[in-house]
């Protein structure tokens, strides 16, 4: 799915040259756009550092020229990109929402059963979030930041992939295999507890991205009365392995790991 950023929302078609004012000579010059390939990744730049500036200082407290700053740019020059802060909120949020959607369509054209369809959907968002728990913050909280044309447009996208698992849920009603006497109440709630595992994964922590994602996916679905064991971690597994030991050997492990930890 493409969105035009430009003639979409903001009403300021594309400009091949752009007025910047010269304070300091009290003139007037033009600044040519740059070409494609330099500019595509200029704005891809601008984006990731809004997005990390978003997360630390909140979409209020982040200005342009602190942008500017970060990026080691002159004001003028972020401006040649974008016109103001909410064209760069809106283009982050559309193309985040124009990803998601077109990898749910191929989940649905790939999984014509409910079950398994909504189990990829699940999967698939908790993991991108937690690849990525800025870019997820951002998402979850910037349409507060928009207004106007850019704020309906985004909830026209969030809609849309509401609609794809709302319509998910049905299908596993009329099929037999979810239980739920308010679809799109479910629907709700369980899009909200993928949001959530972001707000607390850390990569670096005792459970992978897979396996935080497989754990929420089979909790929704018990959520939607589908009866499925909760997949077991790593962790759990290793622990399970330890209590199963014959005692002597467990008890002698136990020991090689004190006594590794008291070095």
């Amino acid at each position: 799915m493409t969105v035009n950023m430009h003639s979409l929302s903001f009403g300021w078609p594309p400009r091949r040259l752009r007025r910047v004012v010269n304070t300091s000579r009290g003139r007037s010059t033009r600044r040519a756009e740059p070409a494609n390939g330099h500019g595509n990744a200029q704005r891809d730049r601008i984006r990731l550092t809004a997005v990390r500036l978003f997360t630390i200082n909140g979409y209020a407290g982040t200005s342009m020229k602190q942008l500017a700053n970060e990026l080691g740019m002159v004001p003028a020059n972020v401006y040649n990109y974008y016109p103001n802060k909410q064209s760069i909120l809106f283009e982050v949020l559309s193309h985040q929402l124009a990803s998601l959607i077109e990898r749910d369509k191929a989940i649905v054209a790939e999984h014509a059963e409910p079950v398994p369809r909504m189990h990829a959907l699940l999967h698939d968002l908790v993991v991108e979030d937690l690849h990525d728990p800025q870019a997820a913050f951002v998402g979850q909280h910037g349409l507060n930041g928009l207004s106007g044309p850019a704020r309906e447009r985004v909830s026209q996208l969030m809609a849309e992939v509401r609609q794809i698992w709302l319509t998910t849920v049905q299908d596993g009603v009329a099929s037999g295999d979810f239980d739920t006497p308010d679809p799109k109440l479910s629907t709700l709630t369980i899009l909200s507890l993928c949001s959530s595992t972001s707000k607390w994964f850390d990569p670096n922590g005792e459970y992978t991205a897979e396996e935080v994602a497989d754990h929420t996916a089979a909790k929704a679905l018990r959520g939607l009365g589908y009866s499925t064991p909760l997949p077991a971690t790593k962790r759990a597994r290793a622990k399970q392995s330890f209590v199963a030991m014959p005692k002597g050997r467990a008890a002698a492990t136990g020991k090689r790991r004190s006594a590794t930890k008291s070095r």
